[in-house]
């Protein structure tokens, strides 16, 4: 279900760029890796339960280039279809509720169908800092640690 639903939101954002030049594209693609900045919903939720690769990203936050060796496995672990699906459904409804840019979700939805999305590392890496308490939330607040 949540396949058939990226892929029917993908042919949509498809006919909605059909005029976008790859200039365009480019920084449209740059406008989603910051969208988990945005909104709490465009976060990844993380497990309750901390697992050593969690754990080692949480550590990690401060150092960047540790931080993206640490980052690979939690997003492996995490990346589903269905996670997939419920960012592009959130991607969706704040462009419908005009908090998100129509052609920015529409490339977010379309990066959320590759095998790689930048959106979904993005959603996860901003989960692990706010919780970790190295990132503010979209609100501006910093979690403490726990």
């Amino acid at each position: 279900m949540a396949k058939a639903f990226l892929a029917e939101q993908s042919r949509t954002a498809v006919r909605r760029l059909a005029g976008v030049t790859r200039d365009e594209f480019d920084e449209l693609f740059h406008e989603v890796v910051h969208l988990p900045e945005v909104d709490l919903a465009l976060q990844v939720e993380l497990p309750a339960l901390m697992t050593p690769e969690l754990v080692r990203a949480r550590a990690a936050v401060d150092d960047p280039d540790e931080f993206d060796a640490a980052l690979g496995p939690v997003v492996s672990s995490l990346d589903t279809p269905t996670r997939r699906a419920e960012l592009a459904r959130v991607v969706v409804d704040l462009a419908e509720a005009g908090r998100v840019d129509a052609d920015v979700a529409a490339v977010a939805v379309i990066d959320l169908t590759t095998s790689d999305s930048a959106l979904f590392t993005s959603s996860v890496a901003e989960a692990v800092g706010v919780a970790a308490g190295a990132a503010r939330t979209p609100a501006g607040l910093v979690l403490v640690a726990g």
